[in-house]
Order: structure tokens, then sequence, then C-alpha cells
């Protein structure tokens, strides 16, 4: 398993690699990524959701994500789900992003729910 690291997560960026999660089929990798924005004054999150199989990778900007499994549409297919927490650099909340990412089936629509606001502590 082999990939490049892009956008924030660059090598030629300063970010703090601080995690990496696999899917438990291992067809997904996900990096996560920290570093300083505005001048210091917060950090940054990145996130960067990689298919194996087809090679391709996504930016994200998040603080974590994960990887599970689920019986969502039936006891014969176990769905591959990503849910991480997206905040971006331009707003003050975040949400939490749950979604499918399994291979579309016939006759099935893929889950993708997203749970607005997610304060910004303050000090």
């Amino acid at each position: 398993m082999v990939f490049n690291r892009t956008g924030q997560l660059a090598s030629e960026n300063p970010c703090q690699i601080v995690g990496f999660a696999m899917d438990p089929q291992e067809k997904w990798t996900l990096l996560t990524g920290l570093s300083l924005a505005e001048e210091g004054k917060n950090i940054r999150g990145d996130l960067q959701l990689n298919s194996l199989d087809a090679d391709k990778s996504q930016p994200l900007q998040g603080h974590c994500g994960c990887f599970g499994e689920a019986y969502i549409h039936g006891p014969d297919h176990k769905s591959i789900l990503f849910a991480f927490v997206e905040r971006k650099a331009t707003e003050s909340t975040g949400r939490i992003v749950l979604t499918e990412i399994s291979k579309k089936i016939p006759k099935y629509t893929l889950v993708n729910i997203s749970i607005q606001s997610i304060d910004r502590c303050s000090s």
C-alpha cells in the first residue's frame, strides 16, 4: 500500500502527521495531519481519504476520522462506513459526517448523513 500525500498534507507543507487508519477490508486509508493556521492562532486539521482500488484520494478539512462496518441494507451486505469531523478553516462550527463508501449495490441508496453545529471552543 503506497499513496502520495497531497494538498495540505504534501511533504512540502509544514504539517504534522498525527494519524493513519485503514478500513477493515483494506480498501481505504485515511491520513490525518495538523498545522498552524492564521499566523499560529488556530490549528488546521486536514484529512486525506484514499481509495486503494481506484488509486484516488480526496482531501478533506477536519480533525479526525474513522472507518466502520454495519449491516445497513439487510443481513446479506456489510457496508463500509467512513465518519469524520469536518471543520473548514473559514467556519466557526463543524459537523459530523457519516457516509457509506461501499460499492453501490442495486436497489439501495448509499447512506450519507451530516450533523451540523459542533461549536468551536473559545478561551
